[in-house]
């Protein structure tokens, strides 16, 4: 079964003009996407799936811009921690620090 994704809770953004400056509340990422951009993020506000994006045609060949979303933490599996999923990436960061700084 194909997983579904959902827009991240943690997202903001700021309209500028025609565009808009989107970044993610706990990674960061700003990007400035356009109208279409936002449309995308928001097909999202409840889970769905590739398919029913496919299924929609609402957005033709938007599957690079649906993996750059995924990829910078925007859409998310509707079950994913971002919290503890940043949590855990901060210790084992730190830990990585320890053992270079360690002598």
């Amino acid at each position: 079964m194909e997983g579904r994704l959902v827009k991240s809770k943690h997202i903001q953004f700021v309209r500028d003009g025609d565009a808009f400056v989107v970044w993610h509340s706990l990674f960061g990422y700003p990007q400035i996407l356009n109208a279409e951009g936002i449309d995308l993020l928001n097909f999202f506000s409840i889970p769905k799936t590739r398919g029913d994006l496919k299924e929609s045609r609402t957005f033709l060949n938007a599957e690079e811009s649906l993996a750059s979303l995924e990829n910078i933490y925007f859409l998310v599996p509707p079950d994913f921690d971002e919290r503890s999923f940043l949590a855990m990436e901060t210790s084992r960061y730190e830990k990585t620090i320890e053992l270079i700084c360690t002598p």
